[in-house]
């Protein structure tokens, strides 16, 4: 009945009765009885949780565990902890005491194939009980950088599944009613390229996703984020050399051109799009729409996008040889390295040295190599080392500030105010964004290219 606010320290006893996927909402019910009272210096508290047979104890099961001394443990490693009962590991005068019977009803809530299920379920709820709404998919992606199996989900989408379980809001839900078929589309495509979703980003960004536009200005704005974007300006690896060239030269006839015959085409296979005199629409144009149908599109565009970056980097990562000049760096005694080392260009200029990694016989100088490179960059008067971060297979989706390398030598990341300086030095234009580098883990032949970028050379 009383979840916080309430100051009783002489309560000895707490029942739990109201169910809650909050670690933060169960710790304010015990916190009731926690109160301390100069008259009963020896005070206990009894705790009697009687939602016992409710999915959200299993989260209890991780908080109780967590006393043990367990970081961040499983619904399944929390169970086993305290089934255990180490009462040493516990502080002084504490003891929790499980009946067989409760520990028995929390390994079959724990099937082995709806685990996983449970604990995702279970993260969305306290999400909503934290902040107040759902989280998005990026929010999720966000935190835990891996992606999230949407065809997997229960009812085979993101909206169907928070639907199931109650986590749409009712306009939402009305929103769903409308769109649902054309969100299933989205989640559902196969996305060889990044164009179509670059035609959708740029269809919610100006609010026309649910109306139409000229391909004239999808091209037009299309030739400057596609060929702007380190990223997606790699899609265009493949087409011809001719036609390549009119591309990243933002030739907006050839920019129209290949929309036609590529995005645009399989988006008017669909039930959802259609081409028509040069005219790109939605079968939506002129339904009063409510703004969460747009959210929702919105909502899987930025996620897919997202994950059509990480194809491209990798993709680009294993092409890199393709890219650039390959070479074998000089020592200080002109002695020729065993290491090979990439210069990879971006619009002309030379924007990243890779190195590639070390395996069994091959690039076995490749630390000194990095050491002979880095060294040079940084005291030459034609480049600048503004970052130098890893980046492998392993490190690709940690923060920048978890993979930045930490050297004596060498202050990474550069310094705000020492980069007017560097630029200067360098020249305009200039590249200026997180650099990769290093990679692979030694003990056998790396199956991926180590890096490292100097972020403007």
């Amino acid at each position: 009945m009383f979840n916080e606010g309430v100051d009783l320290p002489e309560l000895d006893i707490v029942l739990m009765l109201r169910p809650t996927y909050s670690t933060v909402i169960f710790l304010q019910q015990l916190g009731r009885g926690l109160r301390k009272i100069d008259a009963k210096p020896d005070k206990r508290l009894d705790v009697l949780d009687l939602v016992g047979n409710h999915r959200s104890f299993l989260h209890r099961y991780q908080i109780l565990a967590s006393f043990y001394g367990a970081k961040e443990p499983s619904f399944l490693e929390a169970v086993n902890i305290v089934a255990e009962n180490d009462s040493e590991m516990l502080p002084k005068g504490c003891e929790i005491i499980a009946d067989i019977e409760a520990i028995d009803l929390m390994k079959e809530m724990l099937a082995a194939k709806e685990q996983a299920h449970l604990e995702f379920q279970a993260e969305l709820r306290e999400w909503f009980e934290v902040h107040g709404k759902r989280p998005r998919l990026i929010d999720l992606y966000n935190l835990h950088k891996k992606e999230i199996k949407l065809k997997q989900l229960t009812g085979g989408d993101w909206f169907a599944y928070l639907s199931s379980i109650n986590l749409l809001t009712e306009k939402e839900t009305k929103a769903l009613e409308r769109v649902h078929d054309l969100l299933k589309y989205l989640q559902n495509g196969v996305y060889k390229k990044s164009h179509k979703l670059s035609v959708l980003q740029y269809l919610t960004k100006t609010e026309k996703v649910f109306g139409q536009v000229s391909i004239k200005e999808l091209a037009t704005s299309l030739a400057w984020t596609v060929t702007q974007d380190p990223v997606l300006v790699y899609d265009l690896h493949d087409v011809r050399v001719e036609l390549h060239k009119q591309l990243v030269e933002r030739n907006r006839s050839s920019w129209e051109s290949y929309l036609k015959n590529n995005a645009l085409k399989t988006l008017n296979k669909s039930d959802f799009f259609t081409v028509d005199n040069d005219v790109f629409s939605s079968v939506f144009v002129g339904e009063d729409l409510p703004d969460e149908a747009f959210e929702m599109v919105e909502e899987i565009v930025e996620y897919l996008m997202q994950l059509q970056r990480n194809r491209i980097k990798r993709k680009r990562f294993k092409d890199v040889k393709e890219n650039g000049s390959t070479f074998s760096p000089v020592d200080e005694d002109g002695n020729e390295l065993d290491a090979e080392v990439t210069v990879e260009t971006w619009k002309g200029k030379p924007i990243r040295v890779i190195f590639h990694a070390a395996g069994g016989k091959l690039n076995k100088d490749y630390v000194k190599a990095i050491d002979t490179v880095l060294h040079r960059l940084s005291t030459s008067p034609y480049s600048t080392v503004i970052d130098a971060v890893v980046e492998t297979v392993k490190t690709f989706d940690l923060p920048i500030p978890d993979r930045r390398l930490d050297t004596e030598e060498f202050a990474f990341p550069l310094l705000l105010e020492n980069l007017s300086q560097a630029l200067k030095k360098i020249g305009l234009p200039a590249i200026i964004r997180p650099s990769f580098t290093l990679g692979g883990t030694g003990g056998g032949i790396s199956k991926t290219n180590g890096k490292y970028i100097g972020s403007s050379l």
